[in-house]
């Protein structure tokens, strides 16, 4: 009794009275796991019980750590380590005309995304991983939850590998020549994906926010310092997340349309 009192005032610090209880009778009382709140065009699912789930909700929809201010209206965005499409979900209320690019490799996870997303036409959902260069992975599970998956290279084909995808490759199929937001929770795959090829699109990056993960993958902080040192990018810290600001290229994309698109190629 005492912990449901805890945690429904918990919901109304953050989510006003008429939310919290929504939230609370679908996760405490009825155990749907089906949440309507206020602030979202359309309902999504959580797995009750679910320890991650619980995590990636505080951090996403009660503490609201992507709901980020920019001088400049976002419409391409990548969420790398979509996980069950909270982020995605946020970015496209918050963002109605941006087309979002939602990454979750694995199966479990995807599956729960493209039915929280299902709603939203300008999510493009992935069943696929983020990496540095096309090549065959597959999922790595230490126990830690649904939201802490990991990726490595494998030779296998097997059902259970797939193809990787990487951020320049998003571009190209997008036909985009910057990206607004490239949010990247990818459990240690940064150190892959910040080591290698990065020039090709952290430049025309305009913000990026990035989770880091040295409590998996040792040597995740120092490679992404490495490749950002080479860029003029601003930065703060957002709860759990980096946020690399890249002020040049957003004075850029002001400029007049004749100008943008040369200096965007060069």
């Amino acid at each position: 009794m005492i912990g449901n009192l805890f945690y429904l005032n918990k919901l109304r610090k953050y989510l006003g009275l008429t939310d919290a209880l929504k939230a609370f009778n679908a996760l405490r009382i009825n155990k749907t796991g089906e949440i309507k709140l206020g602030f979202l065009q359309h309902p999504f699912r959580m797995r009750v019980g679910s320890n991650a789930d619980s995590s990636t909700f505080n951090e996403v929809l009660l503490r609201k750590e992507y709901d980020l201010n920019f001088p400049f209206a976002p419409e391409r965005i990548i969420d790398g380590g979509a996980n069950i499409g909270m982020t995605s979900i946020f970015l496209a209320n918050k963002y109605p005309d941006a087309t979002i690019v939602s990454v979750e490799p694995d199966a479990g996870n995807f599956a729960l995304l493209k039915q929280n997303t299902s709603g939203y036409r300008n999510i493009v959902p992935l069943n696929t991983a983020i990496w540095h260069r096309k090549s065959r992975l597959e999922i790595v599970d230490l126990g830690r939850g649904e939201n802490s998956f990991m990726v490595r290279e494998t030779e296998s084909q097997s059902k259970s590998t797939f193809q990787a995808i990487s951020i320049d490759d998003i571009m190209y199929d997008q036909n985009w020549n910057y990206i607004d937001i490239l949010k990247l929770d990818i459990e240690g795959s940064e150190l892959e994906v910040f080591s290698y090829r990065y020039e090709q699109w952290i430049p025309k990056t305009k913000v990026l926010i990035v989770e880091m993960h040295d409590r998996f993958k040792k040597g995740c902080s120092k490679a992404v310092f490495s490749a950002m040192s080479k860029y003029d990018f601003s930065c703060k810290i957002k709860g759990a997340n980096l946020v690399f600001i890249n002020d040049k290229l957003i004075e850029l994309v002001r400029k007049p349309v004749a100008n943008r698109v040369t200096d965007l190629e060069q």
